[in-house]
């Protein structure tokens, strides 16, 4: 009985050190797309500053990876000669705005992506 325990017990620490990897490879692997995304957001913040734009509360603006790259805000959308689209919703809620970066890449897509 006694070995049956420290079986399960091997294999539990096995399960749990083989899971924490691949959740640590994962994030290393979309640590470049999660960077393009904050980059996207901080152009967008600046975009918004530099021509004075304001929305009312429920108001929302679409900014494109191409418009911000048009202003130099933005230096490029490709990661790692990946060819990326994308684009920042702004949405004005009561007190502040919501910026969120949505990118499509050959390997990665931001979950709620529209085209």
């Amino acid at each position: 009985m006694k070995k049956l325990m420290i079986i399960w017990a091997v294999i539990a620490i096995f399960l749990v050190g083989v899971l924490t990897f691949i959740g640590f490879r994962y994030k290393e692997s979309i640590a470049d797309y999660k960077t393009l995304e904050m980059d996207m957001v901080e152009s967008a913040h600046v975009y918004m500053e530099l021509n004075e734009l304001s929305l009312d509360a429920g108001e929302s603006l679409k900014l494109t990876s191409s418009q911000l790259i048009e202003q130099e805000l933005l230096k490029e959308d490709a990661i790692m000669d990946e060819n990326c689209s994308g684009y920042v919703m702004i949405e004005k809620n009561l007190t502040d705005y919501e910026y969120s970066a949505y990118i499509k890449c050959d390997n990665y897509e931001t979950q709620g992506y529209e085209e």
